[in-house]
């Protein structure tokens, strides 16, 4: 938690937590709280931006106020803005709280690449939160088919082949759902 402007309190959170590790297609929903810790309202416009990180895309109409006054999102060039003006019905009293959401969905990693770090920071009234990493990791199967006796090797009519097909997994992360 950060404090900001006047007692404007600013956390960057996420589902799943910072430093989590998740896999490509998996979403996380990024999370603004801004909190007036005063014992005044305050009655400034507090404007909340967010970019969507590298390496993953936006989910649709997912930005939402979670809590506070109903407010829609704007989105261009990558970013998220809500701004929350000076009105009555806009100030933020002693206490209150403003949180705001959007989900993203993890991209699939380029061809030979098993690991990268998403990071995430929104800014407040253009004050930076915290950052927030996720950690992608994905597995990368090495596959070896070998035969006793070896390959070309020569073998009679009743000779007795064994086939061997060997998996390992040389990423970063486990590899599910294998059909060898």
């Amino acid at each position: 938690v950060e404090k900001i402007e006047g007692n404007l309190s600013i956390l960057k959170r996420s589902e799943p937590p910072h430093k989590s590790t998740v896999k490509e297609g998996d979403k996380i929903v990024y999370y603004i709280d801004v909190e007036n810790t005063g014992s005044g309202t305050f009655t400034n416009e507090i404007t909340i931006k967010d970019t969507i990180p590298d390496g993953t895309s936006y989910v649709s109409n997912s930005a939402k106020v979670v809590t506070g006054p109903n407010k829609t999102a704007s989105y261009a060039n990558n970013t998220l803005t809500w701004t929350f003006n000076n009105t009555t019905d806009e100030n933020l009293k002693s206490k209150e709280k403003i949180t705001v959401s959007f989900e993203v969905t993890i991209n699939n990693l380029p061809s030979g690449t098993t690991s990268k770090v998403i990071k995430n920071i929104g800014y407040v009234n253009d004050k930076a939160t915290n950052e927030i990493k996720h950690n992608i990791q994905k597995g990368n199967l090495i596959i070896n088919k070998r035969s006793k006796p070896v390959h070309n090797s020569k073998v009679s009519e009743d000779s007795k082949i064994i086939y061997y097909v060997d998996v390992e997994n040389k990423g970063t992360g486990d590899y599910k759902e294998s059909i060898v």
